[in-house]
């Protein structure tokens, strides 16, 4: 005996499409919100270095070894 095939209407049919497409738009949205998160710049913080604080001292003309003494005074060195 051979097994009848069931023919499913058109309506079912198309339903189910629906359903998929619908599926695959929410995944290509969550893509395409990680690949606007992976090419947005990234802001980092930097420890400032000796560079920019010699920069810092010049600009305010604070004199190097009296920027030391302040830190030794202030039981930070």
């Amino acid at each position: 005996m051979m097994a009848t095939r069931t023919v499913r209407p058109k309506e079912e049919r198309l339903s189910e499409i629906e359903k998929k497409i619908a599926h695959h738009q929410h995944c290509i949205a969550a893509l395409e919100e990680k690949k606007k998160a992976m090419l947005a710049p990234r802001t980092r913080k930097t420890k400032p270095g000796i560079s920019s604080i010699s920069k810092e001292l010049k600009e305010k003309n604070v004199d190097p070894e009296k920027a030391l003494e302040a830190l030794k005074q202030a039981g930070l060195i």
